[in-house]
């Protein structure tokens, strides 16, 4: 292999398509000078290149630049630098004026663009993916990481074939890998997947060059993860996404992409508050999101590194602890199952852990943490999702509705041939016109919902059902999406305002199916019930959607009792798949 600095000292051709996708790029190549056996940008002062706002600084000598008209070489004869190579899905940013060049310099509307692409690309991922449980994969490829680029390649590999060995994990949830590259190429390299050789392959093409746009990288996970990441739930305990920072924690000026760390003047401090900010308002979006960065090399920043690990829950591991990064989502799955023994004692939750076979004490203290965490933060059941209008859109049949395949199906049977019960519509201008549906009968296990045509593309990929009955429950569900309930007689005193004998449809629930349920009346009203609704005689599941060996009415409490002594079934965790949405650019 080619040592890395002669690669950087290459020239390097960057081509850009213009607006009209014309296949004449015009070919813009950028002058330096070799200047006693290394890169001297014209000997000037590194002040002269940005000015204090950080726009290109047009007045300096060092951005005026002709181009020849053979586009080789320019009227000094000087090469080229190395420029940033875009992704093929990256949009073209217009260049202004091609004589007024900064090196490797791209402003921040092409940036913006970039992030744009990849949330709408991940929405589109995002609406036909499975569930999984998401780990999303910031690597840093710039120069300054290149001594240890063997290290950190050695790092992922056993990484990822740690993980490939563990699945699937219990319910048949995989874990779901992405990656984001910042350095000569900053780009969203790989989407949310199980496909874990992909993601290797992927690995191996990347080399590491030009300078540390940290900012942008987690700007693009930022976008991967608001358009496409889910958060199910096993046991009632969430699987939240994580985010692996590879890097040496030294981020240097966004809008240069190329030469090295050095040769221009910027606020390293405002950089790593701007990528913390980033951070945070990730886990705004996703509670419990957990960022752990991998420190490379001797002189990496840890007191940046433990920052953010501290900010967002995470803490900072090394190029040797693949193992036990690779362990999260087996531990996360083992802390579901002690999740009930913490909202009883923590005290016996520890107690239980210790006696533990297999348990080292960094499981026992990453499960503590975790479970413990998740009963301080409660998912918040009372809000409005993303995805879901407060009230009804006139042209969509409402939610609780029930539909089966339409005249454009065109998906693969992941309704089990059978009905399903609309549960949301999305927003946004990515999915004007489409539904979102949960089957009765997935064709795997756990629940699954997914975005359906309902006028897109003038395209009905489902229709409704007028005669179609409500759900059956099975198994020992008392409660699930699609089922009818009757409003019961008692009342508590704070009135729902609906009348006894009202019809209802289940239309959203939260915790083991039941815990929770979100009920739309037949007056359009909607209003979310706990557990203890039924047992009170507040609501009542219909005899239409009794299980056939099930007397009505029935006791309720009595299936609860049946609940708890069950081990842990896919039919009765009914993950709940959580997508993050937001229509403006992330």
């Amino acid at each position: 292999m080619e040592d890395f600095k002669n690669i950087s000292a290459k020239d390097n051709v960057v081509k850009q398509k213009n607006e009209n996708s014309s296949r004449k790029a015009n070919l813009i190549k950028y002058e330096h000078v070799q200047s006693k056996g290394h890169t001297n940008y014209l000997n000037l002062q590194k002040k002269e290149i940005v000015k204090t706002d950080g726009t290109p600084n047009i007045e300096s000598n060092f951005v005026k630049t002709e181009i020849s008209a053979d586009n080789n070489r320019n009227k000094n004869g000087a090469g080229t630098i190395p420029g940033p190579a875009l992704s093929s899905t990256a949009k073209t940013y217009p260049q202004a004026n091609a004589s007024l060049i900064v090196p490797n310099h791209l402003p921040k509307e092409y940036w913006e663009s970039v992030c744009q692409e990849t949330y709408d690309k991940a929405l589109k991922i995002g609406a036909s993916r499975s569930i999984g449980f998401d780990t999303i994969i910031c690597l840093d490829t710039s120069m300054s990481v290149a001594e240890y680029w063997g290290d950190i390649l050695d790092f992922l590999r056993n990484l990822i074939n740690e993980i490939e060995m563990a699945q699937p994990m219990e319910g048949g949830f995989m874990e779901h890998i992405a990656l984001v590259t910042f350095g000569h190429e900053t780009c969203a390299l790989q989407h949310f997947t199980p496909n874990y050789q992909e993601v290797l392959t992927q690995l191996f093409t990347i080399y590491p060059e030009g300078s540390t746009p940290l900012y942008w990288g987690v700007r693009l996970c930022r976008a991967i993860l608001l358009g496409s990441a889910y958060v199910p739930k096993l046991r009632d305990f969430r699987l939240t996404p994580r985010l692996l920072l590879i890097t040496d924690g030294r981020p240097t000026y966004r809008l240069m992409t190329g030469g090295t760390d050095e040769y221009v003047q910027y606020d390293e401090d405002k950089e790593k508050e701007d990528v913390a900010e980033q951070l945070i308002s990730i886990s705004m979006r996703i509670p419990l999101f957990r960022v752990y960065p991998v420190a490379v090399g001797n002189n990496c920043d840890m007191e940046f590194l433990t920052a953010i690990a501290h900010c967002c829950g995470g803490k900072v591991m090394t190029l040797s602890d693949w193992s036990s990064v690779a362990r999260y989502g087996k531990t996360m799955e083992l802390a579901s199952k002690y999740f009930g023994l913490a909202s009883l004692s923590e005290d016996l939750l520890v107690k239980v852990l210790k006696s533990t076979s297999g348990l080292s004490q960094e499981d026992i203290e990453f499960i503590t943490t975790e479970v413990t965490d998740q009963l301080e933060h409660p998912t918040n059941e009372g809000t409005t999702s993303d995805e879901e209008e407060v009230e009804d859109i006139y042209q969509f049949p409402p939610v609780g509705s029930r539909v089966r395949r339409g005249p454009h199906w065109s998906r693969n049977d992941e309704d089990n041939a059978g009905p399903g019960t609309i549960i949301a519509y999305s927003k946004g201008k990515a999915f004007s016109g489409w539904l979102i549906v949960e089957w009765d009968m997935p064709k795997k296990y756990g629940r699954w919902q997914f975005r359906y045509r309902y006028g897109a593309e003038n395209a009905y990929d489902v229709k409704i059902q007028e005669h179609e009955g409500p759900r059956v429950m099975e198994h020992s569900m008392i409660m699930g999406v699609g089922c009818e309930i009757i409003r019961g007689s008692h009342r508590k005193s704070n009135d729902d305002g609906i009348e006894e004998g009202t019809i209802g449809i289940v239309y959203r629930t939260h915790i083991a199916g039941a815990n929770v349920a979100k009920i739309r009346w037949q007056n359009g009203k909607r209003v979310i019930y706990g557990i203890e609704a039924l047992t009170s005689g507040e609501i009542r599941l219909s005899p239409r959607s009794l299980p056939s060996n099930v007397m009505w009415p029935f006791d309720p409490s009595q299936f609860l009792l049946n609940l708890r002594q069950l081990p842990s079934q896919p039919w009765i965790d009914n993950s709940r798949r959580q997508p993050l949405r937001q229509e403006s650019i992330p």
